[in-house]
């Protein structure tokens, strides 16, 4: 019943089937509940990445400790079935009536399935307890003491088992005495195997082999509790992997951004300064020629009149040495090679105060 709900919420409910794995993973890890589940669902359904149903279990959980009821059904279902996890049904029993008590019908119609089949099996009030404890010490103190109560009553009874199992192995081996020494020193080597008893030896071995029994099973347990430690260990390193490397990804995305942003930004002020000094080119070049005049004059005085035009002069009101001097040496400071001019703007300026300074002395 409960597995039908879940493939219908699957199949009705459009969560992200297409997002990126990465960004789910990012969000899942800083705690979203929603990613959280919907990473659930993606390795679950093995939708953007490899299927694998610990993994879906993982997400599955932390989602539902933080309340997602869809989340809740699938870790009760892992937890009945072994999807991903040992089954466990004392798990499956708290994530169900938990959401029994939040008026979830399908997980109440399964827990009474879940008791039906017990049938005449004993239930275990204490278990009962335990999950009812557990699901109030979220909101209450005492309950949340009493829990750990329970907890470590359950420790405290199954090392007493152990303690109890070594003392009666340990006492079901006679330790010979004294008497029993000298009897078989003084025993006759015709004495046949028949007559010796073996009662003890039979309950002796009978412990061995219940002790043996008990410490595969520990083993096996511990075993068991040691790989799902590992493998989760396992799987939120591979989880952290994941995420360095797509903060990484991301911050050599933002350099690569800004470095072209930087170039852009250099590229346009080159060109700016390009077309202004092309522009200021072409002002220079306009100010050292005339227009042609239907009646050319003669050369000497077309020179004078260029030579004017560079200084900013009029011919006929042409200033004294002094003024000439200083005007130049301002227009040196434009056109010299050093100061961003040219060989040839500064001959062309050298040529033209020779004319004026030769036109002032006439």
């Amino acid at each position: 019943m409960l597995r039908l709900f879940v493939l219908l919420a699957l199949f009705f409910t459009p969560l992200t089937h297409g997002a990126d794995i990465s960004v789910l993973l990012t969000q899942a890890q800083a705690n979203s509940v929603q990613a959280q589940y919907a990473l659930g669902l993606a390795y679950q359904q093995g939708k953007d990445t490899t299927r694998s149903l610990p993994d879906a279990f993982y997400w599955f959980e932390k989602a539902a400790e933080q309340g997602h009821s869809k989340a809740m059904e699938q870790v009760a279902e892992a937890y009945l079935y072994g999807l991903g996890t040992d089954k466990d049904p004392q798990q499956a029993v708290y994530w169900l009536t938990k959401l029994a008590t939040l008026g979830q019908t399908t997980a109440q119609a399964t827990l009474g399935d879940y008791y039906q089949k017990l049938g005449a099996q004993r239930i275990d009030a204490q278990d009962l307890a335990q999950v009812w404890y557990r699901i109030a010490s979220a909101k209450d103190p005492q309950a949340e003491a009493k829990y750990t109560k329970i907890l470590e009553n359950k420790f405290n009874q199954q090392r007493a088992k152990q303690v109890a199992s070594i003392k009666q192995l340990e006492q079901a081996i006679p330790t010979p005495s004294q008497n029993d020494t000298e009897l078989l020193n003084n025993a006759q080597p015709s004495a046949s195997s028949d007559d010796i008893p073996n009662g003890s030896g039979s309950v002796a071995s009978d412990y061995l082999l219940l002790a043996g029994l008990l410490i595969i099973i520990f083993s096996s347990m511990w075993s068991m509790t040691l790989w799902r430690r590992r493998k989760q260990k396992k799987v939120q390193h591979q989880q952290d992997e994941k995420h360095a490397q797509q903060q990484l990804f991301n911050q050599q995305k933002k350099q690569l951004k800004k470095q072209k942003q930087q170039l852009e930004t250099l590229f346009n002020e080159v060109s700016r300064l390009q077309s202004d000094k092309q522009k200021l080119t072409q002002l220079l070049a306009k100010k050292t020629q005339t227009p042609p005049s239907p009646q050319s004059p003669p050369q000497t005085n077309q020179n004078l009149a260029v030579a004017c035009a560079l200084f900013g002069f009029m011919p006929n009101q042409i200033p004294d040495e002094k003024a000439i001097k200083l005007r130049y040496k301002q227009l040196s400071k434009i056109y010299h090679p050093d100061m961003k001019g040219s060989e040839e703007e500064m001959k062309r300026l050298n040529s033209a105060v020779k004319i004026v300074m030769a036109h002032r002395k006439r």
